[in-house]
């Protein structure tokens, strides 16, 4: 029974991931079509490791919401922002301008891991580490 059991928790646990993958695309989707298309990666990038740094922080203190954590920073954010996509922009760059695609790079992980520490600093605990 309780291998039986086992199962159905994992089985759970991608089906989280799976809507929390469909609700993230669909946010990106929209973002997408409303969005000039060279702020679509820093738009989508930003929030979402905003975001990531501080649902990292709240899931600190929060450690029993499993289920929860897979859907919003597995499933949602992870089909919301997308290193593959930007690697890909940064490719089209590179072939247009080095120096242009440079700045992109660089750009993007400075402001991204910037953002992500802030995410987690807002979200953190008071008092803790």
């Amino acid at each position: 029974m309780s291998r039986l059991l086992g199962v159905n928790v994992i089985l759970i646990d991608y089906l989280v991931v799976f809507l929390g993958g469909a609700l993230g695309a669909f946010f990106r989707g929209a973002i997408m079509f409303i969005a000039p298309t060279w702020t679509v990666f820093w738009i989508v990038n930003g929030i979402g490791s905003f975001l990531m740094g501080g649902l990292q922080a709240y899931f600190l203190k929060n450690k029993h919401q499993h289920q929860m954590k897979l859907f919003l920073t597995t499933g949602m954010l992870g089909s919301f922002t997308t290193f593959s996509a930007m690697s890909a922009e940064w490719l089209l760059l590179l072939k247009q301008s080095p120096m242009m695609a440079f700045l992109y790079a660089f750009g993007m992980t400075i402001i991204c891991v910037a953002l992500a520490a802030s995410g987690y600093f807002v979200m953190k605990p008071r008092g803790g580490k």
